[in-house]
């Protein structure tokens, strides 16, 4: 009887010591020795990103603003081979508006043409009409190295509609043989006027002037928090053959830059460059790749860490520890997260960890997250049980970086800064498709250096010639 009456007494006992050895142990100071120092990565070797983007423009825009500057006098008093003794002033007048129409390779034209004259025996010195024709033209189609429109323009048929006839002292006679002489031989300047009507027209040069310079300007992706912005250095511009159809001129352009991120307040823009010259390809890539080149500085991820984890308390079993500071820093090819916490545990825990892309959720996470081997030489068993995955978790959770929340928007950023700008006066911009591809992540001294690449396409529309 006594035996079982003491052993209920001891097991008490032993529970009660029990009870007090964990929490002395929970309570432990703890103070481990920094983390071991390793080699940083390599610097990120960020190839040139490519904007490719098809400049269309609308052929009845151009057929409208030809109409509007070609003059009506085509040639103008042209003397006809003498005839019965008398000289015949000629004048070849446009009595119509000219036809455009795109093949995909060469440019064709058509207009109604009238022929006068002016004849010294007629009492009342009135012009008479002569003839008059349909005429068509066509051209190749070119940029030039100052990126203008560059056109050459020939006479590729014309008909008669009504035949030229002048009266001469009530005879008519028939001067086809004679207007076809002078219209063979003022050929070049009419091709030259429709060629030049084109070339000061379709201002290739000025549209491409405003979005080269568009380009020089920082663009903000992204404000929660704080600001991230893409800052373009655009260097190089290209173009391929122009192609279309019936109703669109394509001039296939590509924009060779750098391109960087900023955190914080709007970096200065780059003072625009004036418009390369042109570079000749014969075909171009009609998908943009942009190499974005992050650099993400400690101190920017320890002020994200202070909003986040300051005073933040956490609880398991009756015990709770609560997170007083939190730095991240490089430590070589891992992360360093040095943590003062204070409740079951008083003191600071160092963690290790590597930054990689998480491409399912589409963020930049710390893998292998652990505590570093002289904190886990210092760390109460009991506490780490009770609290270690939850520690971690939350600290983890912390420096997980929502990649595709930010850099998701660049389409619609673009898209609206290109609204607002002076390009968007003028022109359309259409995004198609985005694709958003994170690539590697290096730790260097000063920060993470983040390579992420997009993929997208798009066209311009020139709605204003």
């Amino acid at each position: 009887m006594k035996n079982r009456t003491m052993c209920p007494a001891g097991s008490w006992w032993l529970l009660l010591g029990l009870l007090v050895g964990i929490s002395v142990i929970s309570c432990k100071r703890v103070k481990p020795q920094p983390p071991d120092a390793t080699a940083f990565d390599d610097t990120l070797a960020i190839g040139p990103s490519y904007l490719s983007a098809p400049v269309l423009f609308e052929v009845r825009e151009l057929e409208e603003k030809v109409n509007q500057s070609l003059g009506e006098v085509l040639v103008d008093q042209e003397s006809l081979p003498k005839t019965k003794g008398t000289v015949l002033r000629l004048r070849v007048l446009r009595s119509g508006r000219v036809r455009m129409s795109f093949d995909g390779k060469r440019l064709s034209f058509g207009a109604p043409i009238t022929i006068w004259i002016d004849n010294p025996l007629d009492l009342n010195h009135k012009r008479q009409q002569l003839g008059s024709l349909d005429v068509e033209f066509n051209s190749p189609v070119a940029v030039t190295p100052n990126w203008r429109i560059l056109t050459r323009v020939t006479l590729k048929r014309y008909r008669w509609t009504v035949e030229p006839k002048v009266k001469l002292l009530g005879i008519r006679f028939n001067v086809k043989r004679r207007v076809d002489r002078i219209l063979q031989k003022r050929r070049p300047e009419i091709e030259q006027a429709i060629s030049a009507a084109i070339y000061q027209e379709l201002r290739l040069d000025r549209e491409i002037g405003k979005i080269w310079r568009s380009l020089h300007r920082p663009l903000r992706i992204n404000r929660n928090y704080e600001n991230i912005w893409l800052v373009p250095h655009p260097y190089a511009i290209s173009a391929s053959k122009v192609y279309g159809n019936r109703k669109t001129i394509v001039v296939p352009l590509r924009v060779e830059l750098r391109l960087e991120t900023h955190f914080g307040d709007r970096p200065d823009s780059l003072r625009p460059a004036a418009l390369p010259p042109l570079r000749r390809a014969d075909t171009l890539p009609p998908v943009t790749e942009l190499n974005l080149l992050s650099r993400v500085s400690y101190d920017r991820l320890n002020l994200a860490l202070k909003r986040t984890l300051k005073n933040k308390k956490l609880e398991v079993a009756a015990q709770s520890i609560s997170i007083q500071e939190a730095m991240v820093y490089g430590g070589g090819n891992t992360l360093i997260l040095e943590t003062k916490v204070k409740g079951a545990i008083n003191g600071t825990l160092f963690f290790r960890g590597r930054p990689a892309f998480d491409t399912l959720r589409q963020t930049a996470a710390v893998r292998n997250f652990e505590y570093d081997i002289h904190t886990e030489d210092v760390l109460p068993h009991t506490a780490d049980y009770f609290l270690h995955d939850m520690l971690k978790d939350s600290l983890q959770q912390a420096l997980s970086l929502p990649l595709h929340r930010y850099f998701s928007t660049i389409p619609v950023k673009i898209e609206t800064a290109f609204e607002r700008g002076r390009p968007g006066r003028k022109a359309d911009l259409d995004i198609q498709t985005f694709r958003f591809i994170p690539r590697q992540i290096a730790i260097r001294p000063e920060a993470i250096h983040v390579h992420l690449r997009v993929r997208t396409s798009f066209r311009i529309k020139i709605t204003d010639v």
